[in-house]
């Protein structure tokens, strides 16, 4: 029997819930997301081990594949302070080793390291001649911050200053230059250097009253409502995916069923066929204001079953990623889902039925991850050569390899039942084939993504309540969210933060917890100055003038606070838990526990019309 090539799916979801779409192509804008590849690999040429100070080498950086689409990377070093990095340029600060880590914007996950060794003495600091003090506006809110910065001259001068405020009853200025409102009034903040205290700057500022940004209410004024299919067999259930629009509007609808409502049943967003027969339902806001279209939904009966076909000891092969057999071999040692007993029923089961067998292999070293592999994979369909009939792929691959694979269409009609939520089933297609096995989640790993994590055992030993308890009790709010986070700033100690992170993690994230879209793709506008987005920033700004959140903006993947036991909590994914490269299994010592919370959201929502963003998350 000859191989015919398939490919099972490793589902990547690049999107905010609220923005999702796909990702702007101008060389081809009725396809935009066709032509997107991640980089696979970094290539650093021009790397030394050991300079001295003052010493600098310039590196050369190849993001592999060569037709990737985000080829830019972040170079930063750990611990910082032993070299300064301007652009692809490493000179030599400070004496001491420090780690150099180049890592692909386009994925960040794909990373090169290499040691530095600086010797020498730390190079003298210039004394400046004159300061400048940098700000944003002249005014700050009581209880928010304000950063000021200083230029210095010459332009090779230090920067280094000391602040001081005129009046700590009206504004207070941190080492770093956070000035906090304390009450009405003005306030001059004075900036000296610390090599030469004969040279200072001043800037006057005005403290005004703090006003809350209220979050407007957003009437609906449309609802979609998409389903995985409009027929389900008896006894079988298909999903529906229900939106409100526009972005902000509370996600609160009901379903209700016009005729036929004893044929079907519906819960948690799926629609089980109870008796053969058809049913009309639509999707209304709660006063009944907005609602859709009727929607018809036809039960229809089991087909009878086919003979089971002999397929006289064929072997069904399915190629993945060396190393990684044993995640589609549930007799494999390694696979530790917790469907493992279920899944060597079925596969027995299976083999006894059709008379067959099944195996799970790895690709060959000239197959790498990429586009090498899916020209590999197109390779062997055009010589008719196929190694496997099952190939693990990225969905995002799905244009480059559509015209090689099997259309599986007529067997799901026929054998799947239905059972592809509307997400998946639209990502398994090309070209109205069905190129792809959508692989079940994994029941073992918590799929949640973009959020806050948190140190377990510094929360617990700090005696604070979970956050995970307080947003599945409906209390993660704005004023929830800051009332904790403060409350954690109370008792951290000094030196430790209650927030760390990136601060454009967390915007896009309470954003889209919102429901607030910041780019919309299908008109092509981008939002940043809804009320909504006001307030956001405002409430980072509150905890960032109360001290309980850092304003360094670590990306906190693989250097900061968190990792350093410093913060206890951060802005992350959740790909970042236990691997080696970043959140390892031993970070915070033996008591090593990560905790999840999602992003807040404002005060008027409940936790039930709030949303969670996914990225890069393998479904």
């Amino acid at each position: 029997m000859k191989k015919w090539i398939a490919f099972m799916l490793v589902l990547f979801l690049g999107f905010v819930v609220v923005g999702c779409g796909p990702k702007d192509n101008p060389d081809d804008p009725d396809n935009p997301s066709k032509d997107t590849v991640k980089p696979t690999e970094i290539v650093i040429s021009g790397e030394q081990s050991e300079i001295a100070v003052g010493e600098e080498f310039t590196i050369t950086v190849e993001v592999k594949p060569d037709n990737a689409t985000n080829k830019n990377v972040r170079i930063t070093s750990n611990p910082s302070g032993i070299v300064t990095i301007t652009d692809k340029t490493i000179k030599g600060t400070a004496p001491g080793e420090t780690e150099v880590t180049v890592t692909a914007v386009g994925d960040t996950k794909v990373t090169k390291t290499f040691k530095v060794t600086v010797t020498g003495e730390a190079a003298k600091e210039i004394a400046p001649t004159s300061l400048t003090i940098n700000a944003s506006k002249k005014e700050v809110s009581v209880g928010l911050s304000l950063l000021l910065t200083v230029t210095a001259a010459p332009e090779n001068a230090s920067k280094s200053v000391t602040w001081e405020t005129s009046n700590p009853q009206i504004a207070t200025v941190t080492a770093s230059g956070s000035v906090v409102g304390v009450a009405e009034g003005n306030v001059t903040i004075t900036a000296t250097s610390k090599l030469d205290e004969n040279v200072k700057a001043t800037i006057d500022l005005k403290v005004v009253p703090k006003q809350d940004i209220e979050v407007p209410d957003v009437d609906p004024e449309s609802i979609e409502i998409v389903f995985s299919d409009t027929e389900v067999e008896l006894g079988y259930s298909i999903t529906f995916q229900v939106t409100v629009y526009p972005a902000g509007a509370l996600q609160d609808y009901e379903i209700t069923v016009v005729s036929g409502a004893e044929n079907i049943e519906i819960s948690n967003g799926r629609i089980k066929g109870a008796k053969v027969g058809s049913a009309a339902i639509r999707a209304t806001t709660p006063d009944g204001k907005v609602k859709t279209s009727l929607k018809q939904i036809k039960v229809i009966p089991n087909p009878v079953p086919d003979p089971y076909p002999n397929m006289g000891g064929y072997c069904i092969t399915v190629m993945n990623a060396g190393g990684s057999e044993y995640e589609y071999d549930p007799f494999d040692e390694g696979y530790k889902v917790a469907d493992k007993e279920f899944k060597q029923q079925a596969l027995t089961e299976m083999k006894q039925n059709f008379n067959c067998d099944y195996k799970v292999i790895a690709y060959p070293d000239g197959a790498p991850w990429g586009s090498q592999r899916y020209e590999w994979i197109n390779n062997q369909a055009k010589n008719g050569d196929a190694q496997a009939d099952f190939y693990v792929v990225a969905s995002n691959w799905v244009s480059h390899l559509g015209e090689s694979v099997t259309d599986g269409l007529s067997f799901y009609q026929r054998y799947g039942k239905n059972q592809m939520d509307a997400v998946t089933k639209t990502s398994a297609m090309y070209k109205g084939k069905l190129v792809t096995v959508p692989i079940p989640s994994d029941p073992s790993k918590n799929y949640a993504d973009l959020g806050f994590y948190y140190n377990v055992g510094m929360l617990e030993k700090l005696g604070l309540e979970s956050p995970a308890k307080m947003f599945n009790e409906d209390r993660w709010h704005y004023a929830d969210f800051i009332e904790w986070a403060k409350g954690a700033q109370a008792v951290i100690g000094d030196g430790n933060v209650a927030i760390s992170g990136n601060l454009y993690y967390m915007f896009i994230g309470m954003c889209s917890a919102a429901g607030v879209t910041i780019a919309d793709v299908n008109t092509a506008k981008v939002t940043l100055t809804s009320e909504t987005q006001k307030r956001i920033a405002q409430v980072l700004q509150e905890l960032a003038a109360a001290g309980a959140l850092s304003t360094a903006s670590e990306w906190m993947e693989s250097t900061g606070e968190f990792i350093e036991g410093k913060s206890l909590m951060t802005s992350g994914s959740w790909w970042f838990v236990k691997t080696s490269n970043r959140w390892s299994t031993t970070m915070f010592g033996d008591d090593t526990r990560y905790g999840y919370v999602p992003f807040p959201y404002p005060d008027s929502m409940s936790k039930d019309s709030a949303r969670t963003g996914t990225y890069e998350t393998t479904i």
